[in-house]
């Protein structure tokens, strides 16, 4: 595999202090337009990604993002879990629309309050949501239809335009409270 553009990411990180392994590979071919990723992160109760992300416990963690094809027809799944404390589980596709256009979209669902700081934690208790879209161009043009957040404290709505080659941006969003008792001192 030596053709123009080929883009290789390869991974195989294993502690030596403890157990626990990130392991995967990404491949990019731009002349035929297609995305292959496999990357696992694996640690037992204790470890240090649960740590650094401050988890109550410092429970078992293990992630997981695939996908593979062409940009005219990817699918992705992510996975995410810290014991019994966090679960999230997620899509993402990628579709021709038509000539030069495509459309991404992401959907994901979890339970993530016991991973944040018992302070802000009750914005997100129960299922938290996060659904996209967005049009991209092959000049790196990215017009976000919808990009909505939302659990039992907040729901976050955002659209707009993003050129990724100028790094301009162009955003509305509004952000609304919930439950009002959640609020309550």
């Amino acid at each position: 595999d030596s053709a123009p553009g080929l883009t290789r990411l390869s991974i195989d990180a294993q502690r030596r202090d403890a157990p626990g392994s990130i392991k995967g590979n990404a491949r990019f071919a731009p002349d035929g337009k297609t995305l292959d990723v496999d990357l696992v992160a694996d640690e037992p109760a204790g470890g240090l990604l649960s740590r650094l992300l401050n988890i109550d416990g410092a429970p078992d963690f293990h992630a997981a993002l695939q996908g593979h094809g062409s940009l005219d027809r990817w699918d992705g799944t992510l996975s995410l879990r810290a014991g019994q404390a966090v679960k999230v589980d997620g899509k993402a596709t990628i579709r021709a629309v038509d000539a030069g256009h495509h459309r991404a979209s992401l959907a994901l669902t979890g339970d993530i309050a016991k991973a944040l700081p018992a302070d802000i934690s009750w914005l997100v208790q129960g299922a938290t949501q996060v659904t996209g879209t967005a049009l991209v161009d092959e000049q790196a043009l990215i017009a976000i239809e919808n990009f909505t957040a939302g659990s039992a404290g907040f729901a976050l709505q955002l659209g707009g335009k993003f050129d990724a080659r100028a790094f301009v941006m162009d955003l509305n969003f509004a952000l609304k409270t919930s439950d009002a008792k959640l609020y309550a001192a």
